[in-house]
């Protein structure tokens, strides 16, 4: 068994034997209050009190997975601007060591990534290439970058080769609530500019 399964069953555990001791309590309360008022209550409450538990889980899981989607995207975007080529081929790893980083966690479903290359000098910004790759339906494609990002990341003239990764991640089954998520459309996005080396952002061999 896994470390991640190990650690939602010890959750599950927790959490049905907190369910099972407010039953309990609900069941007493039934002999001392011939009325079964509290019981009526507790019966009432205890749906109320899993659901905060499992959406407080669930904003944690959702916490996590928003911090890992933004370190693999930075760390997948610097890995390819510091190429000094790139392949097809390249997109493809990269594809799987995004899978492998953000399962880490808690499980995702899908992820998807977006990357472009841009010029930016004084006559403009040209877009160079672009290149989508995802695992399963989950499409990427974030706006792109402002001037003022560019100048942001860089000051002065001169030319400046930037790729822009976009990174987009939906939460799995493993998450608490899930359906809940997925009604909601909820998914973790992010977008990184990095400057980049010359030969790198030409065009992919």
């Amino acid at each position: 068994i896994s470390t991640r399964q190990a650690r939602r069953r010890k959750q599950s555990i927790l959490l049905l034997k907190m369910a099972l001791n407010m039953l309990e309590y609900s069941r007493f309360s039934v002999f001392s209050n011939q009325r079964g008022s509290l019981a009526a209550e507790m019966a009432l409450c205890v749906p109320a009190i899993l659901f905060l538990l499992l959406g407080g889980v669930t904003l944690i899981q959702m916490a996590q997975l928003n911090r890992m989607t933004e370190r693999t995207a930075a760390f997948i975007g610097d890995d390819l601007a510091q190429r000094d080529r790139l392949r097809e081929a390249d997109f493809d790893i990269a594809l799987n060591v995004m899978e492998d980083l953000i399962d880490a966690p808690d499980g995702a479903a899908d992820v998807a990534f977006h990357i472009r290359a841009w010029r930016q000098g004084e006559g403009g910004t040209t877009l160079l290439w672009e290149r989508s790759r995802g695992s399963g339906e989950i499409a990427c494609l974030l706006p792109p970058f402002s001037g003022g990002s560019a100048s942001s990341v860089m000051a002065g003239g001169g030319i400046l080769h930037l790729l822009q990764l976009d990174l987009c991640v939906q939460p799995g089954s493993e998450f608490y609530l899930s359906g809940f998520l997925a009604a909601s459309g909820y998914r973790a996005d992010t977008q990184m500019l990095t400057i980049a080396r010359r030969p790198a952002v030409l065009s992919p061999e």
